[in-house]
């Protein structure tokens, strides 16, 4: 009788699994796993998971328990989407409401600069948007500061008078067109529009601004919780205002983050941007003050690199260029007619296109990459740079005129591979990466001494030398702030702040613009989407012509289900404690040396002129 009451009471227990198991592939009820994992959190049996599924299949019951996973996918649903898409996610997939979502949502909107950056509204901004993360920051253990990169880009806004009721500040007003440099404009008294000139600002005229200048701060760390951009200015521009006007824009918003510098350990070691003129004059008038004390702690590590600029701004400071835009000019100065003059031969697209078709390029592909209507596109820009590093030395056509354009193509091509391949190779050490930049410091010092301006623009030179020197600072920074801790080369530059304009235009689309009290609203959301993103990388998708791809040491694209080259993708040490900045720096020498045998003599001839570096190649400051 006991045998026969146990297999009745097994056969019930079978029956009520088979049931629970065949209503599940019903399929009625989403979020399954949350409310099985609910039930068995309640001690329920197969009974109870069974009413438990029953009760949701007729709309009596929804889980509200989510995980964190199913929180960040919800929340960049709204923050891309926005509250209507928001509001279908919650009622059609039983995903969490807005309200829940205003509570995890952890980023405070920003202030925008009604007038002349203050700072004030530097310091808000960085509390809001570091405020979250500072124990993130804290917990990192580095003994003094942790670095970061003072990123700058502009934004196209429409031209459209916005009021702000937070500061009772109408924006996107720009002032001062002779002399003061301020956006945003006038007070709000009395429902009456007061023009900034009143209050004795300015005497120039008013007119709109037809860009936002946005300020982020990137800190250099592998922790995705942080490293993302985080925007601390948002200013309008009239592209008027001069090189020395904006450099005092960019003092105050240092200022603004140094004074926090206790609260936050963070310090500003770079400032970077993409070529645009104004900037880069601002910029030089920052980071080139003097040139770097004998009494810096970082002086020891620099003083026995050969031709390495020494400049410096207030707190050792150096400038930065952009490395995806360096690649990007030097696919379109190649597109140009007049080419680039390497061992004295000028190369021109067609003489390129020549040796492409000769080394097995379809004419198709080749085509594409010299089509003039997409500058902007940096994976051809890449496409290029590598299939000219990639033609052999030697050629089967003996014509004399041929193989001098292969020499000097190959020359060329030794350029390109050490200014791209640091940044794309994720098996080097960080050494490594140093002894590339080193060489390709070298041999443009080189070419540069060699043809001048016929080698390539002044401009393109000094960026590329701006960007290679600016990486030799940060790492002997990085010694000695946090000489146990990391360096990642891929951090440094505005890629992240590219990421945020990038999700900005996902919010909003590519064929609209925004006002600035739209992009001061939006802003603070990308941070958030961007967060969220560094953390799962799986989800995204760049598009394609802004993505490079990962390579290993045998220049081989690695395939990789994220888009992005992230310090958690990179493979190769990048430890500090195991780099010599010097023993790099000369290997990175010695490889030119053993390379281009032929051009060992200017090096030699170099090393016995005085005041020769890579920024002053005949003496002088370029």
């Amino acid at each position: 009788l006991n045998q026969a009451r146990k297999l009745l009471s097994k056969a019930t227990a079978l029956s009520d699994q088979k049931r629970l198991l065949m209503a599940i592939a019903s399929g009625k009820v989403s979020r399954v796993d949350r409310l099985l994992s609910i039930g068995l959190q309640q001690k329920k049996g197969a009974r109870g998971l069974l009413a438990l599924y029953m009760a949701a299949a007729e709309g009596h019951y929804t889980p509200k328990s989510f995980t964190e996973e199913e929180d960040m996918k919800a929340l960049l649903v709204w923050k891309l989407g926005g509250n209507r898409v928001a509001e279908i996610n919650h009622r059609a997939n039983k995903g969490q409401s807005i309200t829940y979502l205003r509570s995890r949502s952890t980023v405070p909107p920003l202030i925008p600069s009604h007038e002349q950056p203050t700072v004030e509204e530097v310091r808000a901004n960085v509390e809001a948007t570091f405020g979250g993360v500072l124990d993130v920051i804290h917990s990192l253990n580095h003994s003094k500061f942790v670095h970061a990169v003072l990123m700058f880009d502009e934004l196209a806004t429409e031209k459209r008078i916005r009021w702000d009721p937070k500061t009772n500040y109408f924006l996107v007003l720009a002032v001062g067109c002779r002399g003061d440099f301020f956006s945003g404009m006038a007070k709000f008294f009395g429902g009456m529009a007061i023009p900034s000139h009143q209050f004795g600002r300015s005497s120039g005229k008013v007119h709109y601004a037809k860009e936002a200048t946005v300020g982020a701060l990137g800190v250099l760390c592998k922790d995705n919780r942080i490293y993302p951009g985080r925007p601390v200015l948002v200013s309008g521009d009239c592209k008027q205002e001069s090189g020395e006007e904006h450099a005092e824009v960019i003092k105050t918003v240092l200022k603004g983050i140094n004074e926090l510098q206790d609260k936050t350990k963070l310090r500003v070691v770079t400032l970077a941007s993409d070529s645009e003129t104004r900037r880069g004059s601002s910029f030089i008038q920052l980071t080139f003050k003097s040139r770097l004390s004998r009494s810096s702690p970082i002086y020891p590590l620099l003083k026995s690199l050969d031709f390495l600029n020494m400049h410096v701004g207030e707190d050792d400071l150096t400038c930065d260029k952009d490395w995806k835009h360096v690649f990007k000019r030097w696919r379109n100065l190649l597109l140009r007619r007049r080419g680039v003059v390497v061992n004295g031969l000028r190369i021109t697209p067609d003489i390129i296109r020549n040796h492409f078709k000769s080394s097995g390029l379809s004419a198709d592909y080749i085509r594409s990459l010299f089509n003039p209507e997409d500058q902007q596109d940096v994976k051809m820009a890449f496409d290029m740079l590598k299939d000219i590093w990639s033609l052999p030395r030697s050629s089967s056509n003996s014509h004399r005129g041929f193989m001098d354009a292969r020499e000097a193509l190959w020359t060329l091509g030794k350029l390109l591979y050490h200014m791209v391949f640091p940044y794309l190779c994720v098996d080097l050490s960080l050494s490594e990466q140093i002894e590339h930049l080193s060489a390709a410091a070298h041999l443009a010092l080189i070419l540069y001494r060699l043809a001048g301006k016929e080698f390539i623009p002044t401009n393109l030179y000094t960026d590329l030398m701006i960007m290679i020197k600016n990486a030799i600072f940060c790492v002997a920074k990085a010694k000695i702030d946090d000489p146990n801790g990391e360096f990642w080369l891929i951090l440094l530059g505005t890629d992240r702040l590219e990421e945020l304009f990038g999700i900005l235009r996902t919010m909003v689309g590519n064929d609209a613009n925004l006002d600035i009290l739209q992009l001061v609203s939006r802003l603070a959301g990308t941070t958030e989407v961007s967060n969220i993103l560094s953390k799962y990388p799986q989800w995204d998708r760049s598009p394609r012509r802004l993505k490079l791809p990962a390579m290993s040491r045998e220049s081989k694209e690695i395939p990789d289900s994220a888009d992005h080259i992230k310090p958690a993708s990179w493979r190769g040490n990048v430890n500090l404690k195991d780099i010599s900045l010097q023993t790099s720096w000369n290997r990175g020498r010695r490889i030119v040396e053993q390379e281009c045998e032929g051009l060992k003599h200017v090096l030699d001839k170099l090393d016995k002129n005085n005041g020769i570096d890579i920024l002053s190649p005949f003496g002088t400051l370029l």
